[in-house]
């Protein structure tokens, strides 16, 4: 039979009518023998399959015993005790004797061989296969000593009877309820209640049952052990939880005098996942109107069997163009959450600026688990009722010219259709900006309370010096027909229009040197504004200057001397950046 009581092999003998009468033995390489009614004792492979047969002439009432030279034993109905050779040929027999031989051989220490007959009589007869405690304890070889339904216990027959309450035991596992990769440890506990002592105590493998899975570390330990009367000693094993589930200890111990002591199980271990932790955050309401509460919740799951103690949120972040002023929590401070379970976490925070917002955060707890940063819904605040009002997304890095694109996103309590005012900063004051080709235009422009994304492209060319490099910003103004929104302002930029661009270029050296000072630019230009001083920026406009005194000449020698100029001064502003 498999382990989960089903059926793993099955052999039939000669005869329907003949089947085995006794149980069988079990030898140390694992065959398997046992007598049948045919007058055949038959030895199996542990697959099943036949290893030999001995005709004996008549039936066969015991169960053999195996020496500790694995010589087999028998007695039979023939009056007659068999001693076979492992490989199943006989090595002798005795008998007839007065009548049938119906009791399985015992063996002593000694080697005799005892056994009754049906004559009323009890025999002993010598053998050349003593043997010591030592077999005794490995007579079976792992195949179930202390477990074995075989009639008579072991091998040799014995018959070892479990002691009374005078020798008891019990197992515990500790920690009850643990996670996978710690250690268990298993104690068997024997206590000696008579008044002599109990010599060389030992314990048996421990079994194991369950859907957990473990494996063996040490023990036990010690191997074995004298009790004094009345008292108790303990052995040790340990064990790692590999695999979730619940797992029994089952084991018991012997010792001299024929102590068998019974099996106990232990208690019921629960090998559990890692607690694990992740996290999500929720923004309430997603449309919120200035001053009033925003409601920010972060949800914790456990997706482990294990519990996550001193479960703590992060402060949250804040990002975006509105704002939000702190008002309350995180509430609670703290939580403990079971395994696949989740908790919430809960701040207040009151609508400020207006704009886009997003919160982000994580969790963290005890026995360093932490869950990924994660962002929430953006939350879009406005005013109700009111002005229309401008986010503007546009990136001031690097150089720009010509038509310039600045995209935006328009809110308005009522999502009306609103017009703009665009303006341009240059030496002090603002002056209007020139609308180019392509964009959404400043007239008509549709509106809502979550923000409708736009487009304003400006001509820079028609509105700005051609001759050096300008910083400059843009501001925006909306206008619903009723009521003017607040000016929105770009971060400062940088344009130049007067790009290395010579009329005429008569030979090759000025050719080099105009090819010399487009390579710099490309390369110094992106990095503006992020990398810029005062010394930079006059060095740029001088050597723009150089390029547009080369750009309004007809001169061969001059517009190369002017490159020239531009050239060293790029030059040296590359390496200023380099250092940097």
């Amino acid at each position: 039979m498999n382990p989960d009581g089903t059926k793993k092999w099955e052999y039939s003998v000669s005869s329907i009518n003949s089947p085995p009468l006794y149980s069988p033995s079990i030898g140390s390489d694992g065959t398997i023998y046992v007598g049948a009614g045919d007058g055949k004792l038959y030895a199996l492979n542990p697959d099943g399959t036949k290893k030999w047969e001995y005709y004996a002439n008549s039936y066969i009432p015991s169960n053999p015993a195996i020496g500790s030279d694995n010589t087999i034993y028998f007695g039979c109905a023939n009056d007659k005790l068999y001693a076979l050779n492992p490989d199943g040929t006989k090595k002798w027999e005795f008998g007839p004797v007065g009548d049938n031989i119906e009791s399985s051989p015992a063996i002593a220490s000694d080697g005799t061989i005892y056994f009754l007959s049906n004559d009323k009589k009890l025999y002993a007869l010598e053998s050349e296969s003593s043997w010591i405690e030592s077999d005794y304890q490995t007579s079976m070889q792992g195949y179930a000593n202390s477990y074995w339904p075989k009639f008579r216990q072991n091998n040799f027959n014995l018959g070892r009877y479990y002691t009374s309450n005078l020798i008891t035991q019990s197992i515990s596992a500790t920690p009850s309820t643990l996670v996978q990769g710690e250690t268990i440890t298993i104690t068997m506990t024997i206590s000696n209640n008579r008044n002599d002592t109990a010599a060389n105590i030992s314990p048996s493998n421990l079994f194991h049952s369950g859907t957990g899975g473990i494996s063996y570390v040490s023990g036990p330990s010690p191997v074995s052990l004298t009790i004094d009367g009345h008292s108790q000693e303990t052995f040790v094993w340990k064990y790692t939880a590999e695999i979730n589930g619940s797992v029994i200890f089952t084991g018991n111990a012997s010792g001299d005098n024929w102590t068998l002591i019974k099996p106990t199980d232990s208690n019921e271990v629960t090998i559990q996942t890692p607690a694990s932790l992740s996290s999500s955050i929720t923004a309430s309401p997603s449309t919120v109107v200035q001053g009033n509460t925003i409601t920010v919740t972060m949800t914790v799951s456990n997706s482990g069997d294990s519990t996550a103690t001193t479960v703590v949120p992060s402060a949250l972040g804040k990002t975006g163009t509105g704002s939000a002023a702190f008002a309350s929590g995180p509430t609670p401070s703290s939580r403990t959450i079971a395994g696949h379970s989740e908790a919430n976490f809960t701040w207040t925070y009151t609508a400020g600026d207006v704009g886009a917002l997003t919160f982000s955060g994580n969790a963290s707890a005890d026995g360093g688990l932490s869950s990924s940063s994660t962002d929430s819904n953006e939350v879009t605040i406005y005013i109700p009722n009111g002005a229309p009002y401008v986010i503007e997304n546009f990136d001031e890095r690097g150089v720009k010219k010509s038509e310039i694109v600045i995209p935006y996103t328009l809110y308005d309590g009522e999502s009306d259709i609103c017009s703009l005012s665009v303006e341009y900063y240059y030496e002090g004051s603002w002056l209007p900006a020139t609308e180019g080709v392509g964009g959404d235009g400043s007239v008509g422009l549709a509106s809502s309370t979550t923000g409708v994304p736009h487009i304003f492209v400006w001509d820079s060319r028609s509105d700005t010096m051609q001759s050096i490099l300008h910083k400059t910003k843009i501001r925006i103004k909306p206008n619903d027909g009723l009521l003017e929104g607040p000016w929105t302002e770009t971060g400062i930029f940088n344009v130049n229009n007067k790009r290395p661009d010579p009329k005429v270029i008569f030979g090759p050296i000025a050719t080099a040197r105009l090819k010399a000072v487009k390579e710099l630019l490309a390369i110094i230009e992106p990095k503006l504004p992020e990398i810029s001083t005062d010394e930079i920026e006059k060095m740029m406009d001088e050597a723009y200057m150089h390029i547009e005194n080369a750009s309004n000449s007809n001169d061969e020698v001059y517009i190369s001397s002017e490159l020239n100029k531009a050239k060293k001064l790029l030059e040296k502003i590359e390496k200023i950046l380099d250092s940097s």
